[in-house]
């Protein structure tokens, strides 16, 4: 496997490494151990990069010039045979418009047929001993030094890489990281290493991300012609939490700025929007490094995901505040073609009400089903105005256990209905998955269906245009993630939040620690 920085990994098909001398009448080749010893070669130091001793088989060796006539474009196997050392009849190779050397004397054929034996001898003896266990080959892949210079080309069937080695960075039993030079962009780090090693799981993961992250970059440019990219990462950020799945950049275009965030085709489209939000929020806070001239203003953001894959985002952009952000919302195809989505014409919600008897079927080991037993019990330490019964749970055809949060929905005496999301452990996804239960709640109660169903039998239910239902999040005190806050100020003026901390004691009462109401920004 070949990987390079902003370059597709190249799996190679099976092959062998080779080496191939090109001589010049005025500027005579230098020998391999410029860059890579010889002794390295000859007893695995190319094995160190995954890459299999090359196999010089004698009839070969010996046959060589009888081969080098009958093909036009002849290519050896790897050997330690110098470029001085070719047969009389056969003009040397070398870069176009210059001269064959002249005829070489019988003697230095001579010394060419000796340098052909010694070789033959070096293949032998590493046959007869070969170094266990055997290297992963590197597969389609030559190095040639080219004018002096050592060059390595490796190809798949829709992949092409050609760079010149400048030195090693690294090497190991399964790695080698070359210094290479990469016209016009200058100097770079290739990564040969062996695709089965379980330590290179890592590097192929890296690998996607920065091919991913290339492609982001040119459907930026495509998108956004009259801006220029200023900030761009695929690395974590773990003092804001930011995931390396989603590529991230900011666009600048005078003093307006622009965020933008990615999700690749083989990730979770419905996480994108948190560390979106978390995005947006942290260049306006200045939290990420400041760019040369950085813009005055982050005016919006824009998220690309997959092709079919942008419904539930949408819907949830449809809650977002418009006075805090310019929301866009694209789509890509596998070529790179990006399209922008009317997050207002996204269809209708996929959701159905469950009748007040039936119940999903769920653990009651978990903390979240324990803590919502004895709320249910105990509904007035959230808030003194709520009916002490009926107090439902999980109303909605959701997966709650799948997304580990646990739903109630409580009534006050204003007739005010309250989505109640209780977590036990941090998660930076939270207030969005609130929402998606909040807003389909919402929908109901517009469309009459609580009543309808038999919720709530003998109580007036205020409908949204008068008083919107509430979203609580309760969680113990310390179990609120440290991006909550951050998220929730983008939410819609009409989305009223509260997040409220509570002692959870397995043995004494629950107690109110805190209660926080957040304002839209």
């Amino acid at each position: 496997m070949v990987v390079e920085l902003g370059t597709p990994a190249i799996p190679l098909s099976p092959g062998a490494l080779r080496l191939q001398y090109f001589a010049t009448a005025t500027h005579p080749p230098v020998a391999a151990t410029s860059e890579v010893d010889n002794n390295e070669v000859e007893n695995g130091g190319v094995e160190n990069s995954g890459v299999e001793n090359s196999e010089v088989d004698n009839n070969e060796v010996e046959n060589s010039e009888i081969e080098k006539k009958a093909q036009p474009a002849p290519t050896k196997q790897l050997s330690e045979q110098a470029p001085e050392e070719r047969p009389a009849e056969q003009a040397p190779e070398g870069p176009p418009g210059e001269q064959a050397p002249e005829e070489r004397p019988a003697e230095q054929a001579a010394q060419q047929r000796a340098a052909q034996q010694q070789a033959v001898e070096q293949s032998n003896r590493q046959a007869a001993h070969p170094q266990p266990p055997p290297p992963t080959p590197l597969k389609n892949a030559f190095s040639q030094p080219h004018n002096q210079k050592l060059l390595l080309e490796a190809w798949c069937q829709d992949s092409f890489l050609s760079r010149q080695i400048l030195g090693i960075k690294a090497s190991s039993s399964h790695r080698l990281e070359l210094w290479v030079q990469r016209f016009p962009r200058g100097r770079g780090v290739l990564t040969l290493f062996d695709a089965e090693h379980p330590s290179s799981l890592g590097l192929q993961q890296k690998a996607t991300r920065q091919v991913f992250g290339t492609q982001f970059r040119c459907m930026l440019r495509r998108t956004f012609p009259t801006f220029h990219i200023t900030l761009f990462s695929t690395e974590a950020f773990l003092q804001d939490s930011l995931s390396p799945i989603y590529p991230r950049a900011l666009l600048q275009r005078g003093h307006q700025g622009f965020a933008a965030i990615a999700a690749p085709p083989n990730s979770n489209p419905s996480d994108v929007l948190s560390f979106g939000l978390i995005w947006l929020d942290s260049l306006r806070q200045k939290r990420w490094r400041k760019p040369t001239n950085p813009p005055s203003r982050i005016q919006g953001l824009a998220i690309f995901l997959p092709s079919g894959r942008s419904s539930n985002t949408a819907l949830r952009m449809r809650w977002l505040n418009p006075h805090a952000a310019q929301w866009m919302l694209f789509e890509y195809d596998d070529h790179g073609r990006a399209w922008e989505i009317d997050i207002h014409d996204c269809g209708n919600l996929d959701t159905r009400l469950l009748p007040p008897a039936q119940k999903p079927a769920r653990s009651l080991l978990t903390p979240e089903a324990l803590l919502e037993t004895r709320l249910q019990s105990h509904i007035r330490i959230l808030n003194p105005r709520f009916h002490p019964s009926p107090v439902y749970g999980q109303v909605l055809a959701l997966a709650g256990q799948d997304r580990g949060i646990l739903d109630l929905l409580a009534i006050d005496l204003d007739g005010r209905l309250s989505v109640i999301e209780l977590k036990a452990s941090e998660s930076i996804h939270l207030p969005l998955q609130a929402l998606d239960y909040w807003m389909r709640v919402c929908w109901h109660l517009e469309q009459g269906d609580f009543t309808r169903c038999g919720y709530f039998p003998g109580l007036a239910l205020s409908p949204f245009s008068i008083l919107p239902p509430k979203l609580l999040f309760v969680a113990p005190a310390l179990r609120f993630h440290s991006t909550h806050e951050r998220i929730l100020r983008y939410l819609h003026p009409r989305v009223p939040t509260e997040t409220i901390g509570i002692a959870l004691d397995s043995t004494g009462p629950l107690r109110l620690l805190f209660r926080q109401v957040h304002r839209p920004s």
